[in-house]
């Protein structure tokens, strides 16, 4: 249900797809190529739990002589899945395998869904506290600020607005 505008539809004809795909292309333009490293192989998994189990991982990928561009870290670098924070006990250098990994040439990658926290006592989670002060979360028509569940282990995330000026 659209909650105001102008909507603007297009129809795209042809007698084949590559002729449709063609009417699509002419209106967006060319899709762009990504780049060569993101197309590499991807090591990644849920559950290293800390730091050194993720360089377990890595170490026997080289040492296996399997190629590959990309290291990933899912939600167990978080304190308590907060996005926005890193667990510095069990990360403790995690920077520096960041640093390691640039240097010879690989990339790293976290996974963020882009909530934050809203069950932190007042004054210990800086994303929200900031968030709240800033006023710039996802907000219902009423004003209220919207509240949904993303991985942080107390069930309540609030979003900030990406599009906000000062967010």
């Amino acid at each position: 249900r659209p909650i105001g505008g102008i909507l603007d539809f297009y129809i795209f004809v042809g007698e084949t797809a590559p002729e449709v795909v063609s009417e699509y292309i002419k209106l967006v333009g060319l899709p762009t190529m990504p780049p060569l490293w993101a197309l590499g192989f991807h090591l990644s998994r849920y559950g290293y739990n800390s730091l050194s189990k993720m360089v377990e991982a890595w170490n026997r990928t080289r040492n296996s002589n399997i190629p590959f561009d990309v290291q990933w870290v899912d939600i167990d670098y978080m304190n308590d899945y907060n996005d926005f924070t890193y667990d510095k006990n069990s990360f403790q250098d995690l920077p520096q395998f960041v640093d390691t990994l640039h240097r010879i040439g690989m990339y790293f990658v976290i996974i963020l869904e882009p909530g934050v926290s809203a069950c932190e006592p007042t004054n210990t989670h800086r994303p929200y506290d900031d968030g709240i002060e800033m006023d710039i979360f996802v907000k219902h028509s009423n004003g209220e600020i919207l509240v949904g569940k993303v991985w942080n282990k107390c069930g309540k995330t609030v979003f900030p607005d990406f599009t906000h000026p000062i967010a």
